[in-house]
């Protein structure tokens, strides 16, 4: 199988039934078609297309060949349209683990606006004031509250400054 297009180039004549306009769909030249074609006909010792000036027809050989190869070539469509797909965005799951109040305050709302920008991605929160464990891949992304991580091998980094204040009742103090 060395040469492909010729292989796709055959599945558009056929599809077609014209070699100007598959040449134009496969964005080549009738030439470059119709060499392609010869070129296919020639490695595999055998014809595949009958054509006249006004009609084009598949020989027994051809039609084998159409019936095994046509599948192919849609496969391979569907693949390059599958990774075109993947490139056009981002998409998948993010777990994110965060303190209780934290999240009720900052993040939801953060997360509710990003969903609505890319709503082919999928956000699990987790609110809970235990850590989440990185490691054992619970969590994709933790928000706490620190003064250093407590794993040395993770990716911090400070988001905003934290003040404490310390409030109590006058008759508790």
């Amino acid at each position: 199988m060395r040469d492909l297009n010729a292989r796709a180039t055959f599945v558009a004549v056929v599809d077609a039934q014209s070699l100007t306009l598959a040449a134009e769909r496969c964005g080549i030249s009738k030439a470059l078609a119709s060499r392609q074609i010869q070129d296919l006909e020639n490695s595999l010792g055998v014809k595949l297309l009958s054509r006249s000036i006004r009609k084009l027809g598949l020989t027994v050989a051809g039609e084998r060949f159409y019936e095994r190869f046509a599948r192919i070539v849609a496969d391979a469509g569907d693949a390059v349209r599958d990774v075109e797909e993947l490139s056009r965005g981002s998409h998948g799951l993010i777990r994110i683990s965060t303190a209780i109040a934290f999240g009720r305050l900052h993040l939801l709302p953060a997360v509710r606006e990003f969903l609505r920008l890319n709503p082919s991605i999928q956000i699990d929160v987790t609110l809970s004031e235990r850590f989440a464990d990185l490691i054992s891949g619970s969590a994709d992304l933790v928000v706490r509250l620190a003064e250093e991580p407590q794993l040395s091998n993770v990716v911090a980094r400070r988001l905003a400054p934290c003040r404490w204040i310390a409030v109590s009742a006058p008759p508790y103090l």
